[in-house]
């Protein structure tokens, strides 16, 4: 073990002074860390509510029971997806891979559309119960939904959020991997 005085830091050495690996140069750029470390903050409690997402619906909320066993099935899944797409998302940023957060930028972007598309659909539902005389019999289902519309477009907004650091973090990935590339 050798004393690096270029960077302060102890270097294992095959020799008297030769280092057996190279410092990772992707870990020196502060603009890279900063933005790792809120991809990984925003993208962890992404994935944390996914999973107590998962187990409110194995678990059973009565909403979801009382609808059927297609409503908790679907509900599975969905939260089974996000899960699995938020631990690419972790597993990728924290790899540094720049093509994996692409892919996990895009991945989100489909699915976001998907939501979208079923929010919107709720949401409708939703306005022709109320405009029509059928909301006060279903007063109840319909608030529930409409709550459950404004967590998803919040849900929503923070993927957008997720997905712009996450595309940033692979733009600066690569403009680091072009500037060590012409220096070596």
């Amino acid at each position: 073990m050798d004393y690096d005085s270029s960077n302060g830091k102890a270097v294992l050495s095959d020799g008297p002074y030769m280092p057996l690996s190279k410092p990772f140069p992707l870990t020196d750029n502060l603009q890279i860390q900063r933005t790792r470390q809120i991809h990984l903050i925003f993208n962890g409690i992404l994935f944390i509510l996914s999973v107590i997402d998962l187990i409110l619906g194995i678990n059973g909320v009565k909403f979801l029971h009382d609808q059927g066993i297609y409503v908790i099935v679907y509900h599975i899944i969905q939260a089974s997806a996000w899960i699995l797409l938020n631990g690419f998302g972790l597993f990728v940023a924290y790899k540094y891979h720049r093509i994996g957060l692409i892919v996990f930028a895009w991945l989100n972007i489909i699915l976001i559309v998907v939501l979208g598309i079923l929010i919107m659909t709720i949401l409708s539902v939703v306005g022709w119960l109320f405009f029509s005389k059928k909301l006060h019999q279903n007063a109840g289902p319909s608030r529930f939904i409409a709550i459950l519309s404004i967590v998803g477009i919040a849900f929503i907004l923070i993927r957008i959020f997720v997905i712009k650091i996450a595309l940033k973090l692979a733009r600066l990935i690569k403009e680091n991997k072009k500037i060590i590339d012409e220096q070596n």
